[in-house]
């Protein structure tokens, strides 16, 4: 699939995949009416996996 879509597109595909992760945990919470515990979750889960996605994180990770 990679090598069918190219750099260019693979590359939009991968970042809308994150865009993507964002709004489900934010539909998630819309749809739940009374325990928001589970879409509090998600989107702790959800906000810590982009933050070690980062460059900077990561190159703090490797050096230490």
């Amino acid at each position: 699939a990679q090598r069918k879509l190219g750099g260019k597109n693979w590359k939009r595909l991968h970042r809308l995949v994150y865009v993507v992760a964002v709004l489900a945990v934010l539909h998630y919470f819309w749809l739940v009416k009374e325990n928001y515990t589970w879409p509090i979750f998600f989107g702790v889960v959800i906000s810590l996996l982009l933050l070690v996605r980062t460059t900077a994180v990561k190159n703090a990770l490797k050096r230490s």
